[in-house]
């Protein structure tokens, strides 16, 4: 009975010591929490406003995020003059909360796991092998970044396809009678793909405090194509001279489409001489082959026969 009492003391007194630490602590998880959800929706604070708030580093994300990091902090190390990824192509990507540091730490971990396959795959010694060796830590390092810049082109082209859609329905909903900010809260949940994602995400900057202006910046920073940019200062040069938003996105959309012709047609032109070198490395080679080895066999069949 003694040491069940003493049970429930000890209990009791952790409890209330915990209780009296998380009641000391609240304003300061409250603001770390605050922090987190801005740098969760892209809004990049400058770290002069953060010192003294928080650690030097704070980790994000998931433990695999953490220990990418860490991996990717002491690949920096061990090679001072490694440059870091850039966040122009994370963002552009949508991934906001990975950091270069973590990309650093994918690419080393692949550079290392790719030759220890080939170690452990049961290859014999060769030079093959040794080619192997060679070449998988540069595809172990290179295939990160291949993935996110192939990723954020996608995105970003996405996004392009579909900004002249959102100018148009913008229009008709400004000339019916709505604001600009209405008209953006109500499309942004109606678009789907990347551009209602950072209509979504610039609505979420406001929500938090940001003006419209620093709004249309970061999302002009975090899709960095000619549409956008456009886009972007036509609303701010819109607002800051007070003229009408109709007549300047009606412009605009036309603008766009006619770039995007423009674009598609310098594609198309560009496709013959793509296309020249798997003709001459993967068709030509074989072609050649199936039409000339029978007539190659005969003559040396007759020659041989005679």
């Amino acid at each position: 009975m003694t040491a069940l009492l003493i049970f429930m003391v000890v209990v009791l007194a952790a409890a209330t010591a915990w209780l009296l630490a998380r009641a000391a602590a609240l304003p300061r998880l409250r603001m770390e929490a605050h922090i987190r959800e801005i740098d969760r929706y892209g809004f990049q604070n400058d770290p002069s406003d953060l010192e003294g708030a928080l650690p030097a580093t704070r980790p994000r994300g998931g433990p695999v995020n953490v220990l990418m990091e860490g991996l990717g902090r002491l690949t920096t190390r061990v090679i001072p003059g490694l440059r870091p990824h850039d966040r122009g192509d994370l963002s552009a990507a949508a991934m906001y909360t990975a950091s270069p540091e973590a990309v650093h730490g994918f690419r080393t971990l692949l550079a290392a796991l790719l030759p220890a396959l080939v170690l452990v795959s049961g290859l014999s010694f060769s030079l093959t092998t040794i080619l192997l060796l060679i070449i998988a830590p540069v595809i172990g390092w290179e295939l990160p970044g291949i993935a996110i810049r192939q990723r954020g082109r996608a995105r970003l082209d996405a996004i392009d396809r579909d900004l002249p859609r959102l100018i148009d329905v913008l229009i008709a909903t400004i000339e019916a009678g709505m604001g600009f900010s209405a008209s953006l809260q109500m499309l942004s949940r109606r678009f789907k793909g990347g551009l209602g994602a950072e209509l979504r995400l610039m609505q979420r900057e406001q929500g938090l405090g940001i003006s419209t202006e620093q709004a249309l910046e970061n999302l002009q920073t975090r899709c960095d194509t000619p549409s956008i940019r456009a886009f972007a200062r036509s609303l701010l040069h819109a607002q800051e001279l007070g003229v009408s938003i109709g007549p300047m996105l009606r412009n605009l959309a036309v603008d766009i489409r006619r770039r995007r012709r423009q674009t598609a047609r310098e594609k198309v032109q560009k496709l013959p001489i793509k296309m020249l070198f798997p003709l001459a490395i993967l068709i030509f080679p074989p072609l050649i082959i199936v039409i000339l080895y029978p007539a190659i066999y005969s003559i040396l069949h007759s020659l041989g026969g005679s």
